[in-house]
């Protein structure tokens, strides 16, 4: 873990609803947690109801927590998380079905954190803080390639943002559940199957 020290911003005091006047010490510095590693469990349903199952690594990945020690309120600590980027190990999925086949080769999957998002992290005990994110208040934009063609969009998670910030060891882990929905042609009919991408990160 690669950790770097930066000066807060006016504008991200703002931000956190807090004035100059009224932060200290280590509230005036963000946290930049470099060297993420962890895995993108990915679930898909195709037609014949059968489910494709894939692992993939992240391969690159840098977290921005303001303030760095958080500031303390009523609940616990509040956050905003600033910044965060994500990238995936190629991979691809493929099914058979009758006479029908299909295979999405990822030949890259980026995912940024789209806005800043704000939380309040519960205490846990021994400098460990839980954190729950609304998943309508965490927005991201994912881009892939996906059989040479990109995919882009932006998304909200399909369940609340789960994880724990370690402030004892420095640490950040991270539980992320996307939905997706791939259209499939039959020929003569088609149809649209649900899956999910879930990326568990540590740092």
């Amino acid at each position: 873990m690669t950790r770097k020290w930066t000066l807060l911003s006016f504008g991200l005091l703002i931000a956190l609803g807090l004035s100059p006047s009224t932060s200290h010490g280590a509230d005036t510095v963000a946290m930049a947690i470099t060297g993420l590693t962890g895995t993108l469990q990915i679930q898909q349903h195709i037609p014949c109801s059968q489910t494709l199952n894939q692992t993939t690594d992240v391969t690159a990945g840098m977290i921005t927590l303001t303030p760095a020690e958080g500031v303390d309120v009523p609940g616990g600590k509040l956050f905003a998380l600033t910044r965060a980027s994500l990238a995936f190990a190629p991979f691809s999925l493929s099914g058979t079905c009758h006479l029908f086949s299909r295979t999405r080769a990822y030949s890259a999957l980026n995912v940024d954190l789209a806005r800043a998002v704000s939380f309040v992290a519960a205490p846990a005990g021994g400098g460990v803080y839980s954190v729950t994110i609304p998943k309508d208040d965490f927005l991201i934009f994912e881009a892939a390639i996906v059989n040479n063609d990109p995919e882009n969009g932006y998304k909200h998670p399909s369940e609340d943002v789960t994880g724990t910030i370690d402030l004892t060891n420095g640490t950040v882990q991270m539980h992320v559940v996307l939905a997706t929905l791939v259209h499939f042609d039959l020929g003569i009919s088609s149809e649209d199957d649900p899956g999910t991408l879930t990326a568990d990160l540590t740092c």
